[in-house]
């Protein structure tokens, strides 16, 4: 999905971020379905992975 932007809204987008000052990497998804998968007191929740940042409607 990001491949499309140029690195000036990819600046943009990351200036946001209060930390991480990056985007997401897939191995930030994989973490955390490993330890979703892990951990056996996890159930029923939505886990936002996004470092805190929402972007809006395209």
């Amino acid at each position: 999905m990001l491949d499309t932007l140029n690195q000036a809204t990819i600046d943009s987008i990351v200036s946001g971020n209060v930390f991480p000052k990056r985007l997401g990497r897939p191995d930030d998804v994989g973490n955390l379905v490993v330890h979703c998968m892990e951990n056996t007191f996890l159930n029923g929740e939505t886990i936002r992975l996004d470092a805190g940042l929402r972007l809006g409607p395209g």
